[in-house]
C-alpha cells in the first residue's frame, strides 16, 4: 500500500514496509524487516504543465512560477500522482528482484503489455501506410491491435490512460495503439476501394466509433478528467469503424462483377502542401446517371487520356456495400 505526503518542495513520497514470515518446523518465528524508499512525483500546471517549484506565502495553494497559474490541490491532482508513484514503485521493486505485491504486479503487467501493444501500433500504422504487402495481413494487423488495446484497458481498470502529453512517463498508456492503426486503416480505404453509395456505411462506423469512445471512456485513467477527450477518442473510433467496415466490404468479396464501359471526360490533379491528388471525371455508366469524378493513383492517371473508354466492374460487397473498380485499358 502506498501513503502519499507533501514535502515541503511539493512532492509526494510514497513508502512501502515488508514483512517475511518463516515458519520451521518445531517453532514458529516471525522476522520483519521494513525497507523504505522515497518515489518522487512533481505536482504539474494544469496550464503549462512545468513543475510548481515553491509553494505560495499562504502555505495552502501555489501559483506557477513559469505561467502565473493557481493551483489548488485537488483529488485528480492527487489520484495522478498517486498513479504515478505507484507506477514508479513497481519499477524499484523490480530493479531491487523484490516480489511485487498484488497491486503493483498488476501496474507493471499493464506496462509492459501496453509498450508491446504501442509498438505493435506504431509497425502496424506503418506498415499498412508505406508498404502494405501482405495487404490481409498489414490490414488485419491494424484492425486487431485497437481491439486487443481496448481488451487490455477493460481488464486493467483505471490503470491505463488512453494519451500521455511527456515525452517520458511512468504511467502505462495506449496512444499509439489506439490512435494509429485506426488512422492507417481509413486511409488505406479510402485510397484502395471506390465505393458506389456510402448509405449502409455511415451508422456502423458511427456505432463502432461510440463504443470505441464508450469504453476508453469507462476503462482508462485519464479520459474522465478530459472530457475533450471524448471527441478525440470518437474521431479515432469513427476512423476504425469505416477502415474496418470497407476493408471488411472489400477485401474478401468473391461477388460476380457487372460490367459497365464509360468515357473519360475531364482528368485533374490537386495540390496540397504533402501531397498529390489525381482525379478523373467519367460519363454517367450503370447505376450512375450523372458525371463522376473519380481519385486515381498517378500511374492510372498518367496513362489515361481524355475521351478514352475504361470499364467499370461493380462488385456487391460482403456487407452490401456496392463498390467497383476501374478497368483501364
Amino acid at each position: 500500500m502506498v501513503w502519499p505526503g507533501i514535502e515541503q518542495e511539493n512532492l509526494y513520497v510514497a513508502y512501502l514496509p515488508f514483512v517475511s514470515t518463516i515458519s520451521p518446523r518445531s517453532s514458529s518465528m516471525e522476522f520483519k524487516t521494513n525497507i523504505s524508499f522515497n518515489i518522487k512525483t512533481s505536482i504539474r500546471c494544469p496550464k503549462c504543465r512545468e513543475k510548481f517549484d515553491q509553494p505560495a506565502d499562504d502555505g495552502i495553494s501555489m501559483r506557477c512560477t513559469h505561467c502565473g497559474a493557481q493551483l489548488n490541490i485537488s483529488k485528480e491532482s492527487l489520484n495522478e500522482a498517486m498513479r504515478e508513484a505507484a507506477s514508479k514503485v513497481a519499477d524499484t521493486l523490480e530493479s531491487r528482484g523484490i516480489p511485487l505485491p498484488q497491486d503493483y504486479a498488476d501496474i507493471a503487467q499493464a506496462k509492459a503489455l501496453t509498450k508491446l501493444l504501442n509498438i505493435l501500433g506504431i509497425a502496424a500504422t506503418i506498415w499498412a501506410f508505406i508498404f502494405p504487402l501482405p495487404y490481409a495481413i498489414a490490414i488485419s494487423l491494424c484492425a486487431l491491435v485497437p481491439i486487443v488495446s481496448l481488451l487490455a484497458m477493460v481488464s486493467h481498470k483505471g490503470r491505463i490512460s488512453f494519451e500521455t502529453k511527456k515525452k517520458r512517463t511512468e504511467q502505462p498508456y495506449l496512444t499509439f495503439a489506439l490512435a494509429g492503426p485506426p488512422t492507417a486503416l481509413a486511409w488505406r480505404a479510402l485510397n484502395d476501394f471506390h465505393i458506389l453509395l456510402f448509405d449502409n456505411v455511415w451508422m456502423p462506423a458511427i456505432a463502432v466509433s461510440m463504443l470505441f469512445s464508450l469504453l476508453i471512456f469507462l476503462f482508462s485513467a485519464d479520459v474522465k478528467r478530459k472530457p475533450l477527450y471524448l471527441l478525440v477518442t470518437l474521431f479515432f473510433g469513427f476512423l476504425y469503424g469505416y477502415g474496418v467496415l470497407i476493408e471488411a466490404n472489400c477485401l474478401p468479396d468473391k461477388s460476380l462483377p457487372k460490367t459497365y464501359t464509360t468515357r473519360v471526360l475531364d482528368k485533374r490533379t490537386s495540390y496540397t502542401s504533402k501531397s498529390h491528388s489525381y482525379y478523373i471525371k467519367v460519363a454517367p455508366w450503370g447505376p450512375r446517371t450523372g458525371e463522376q469524378e473519380i481519385s486515381i493513383k498517378k500511374r492510372g492517371f498518367d496513362h489515361i487520356q481524355v475521351n478514352d473508354e475504361i470499364g467499370i466492374d461493380l462488385k456487391d460487397g460482403t456487407l452490401n456495400v456496392a463498390w467497383f473498380i476501374l478497368q483501364l485499358k
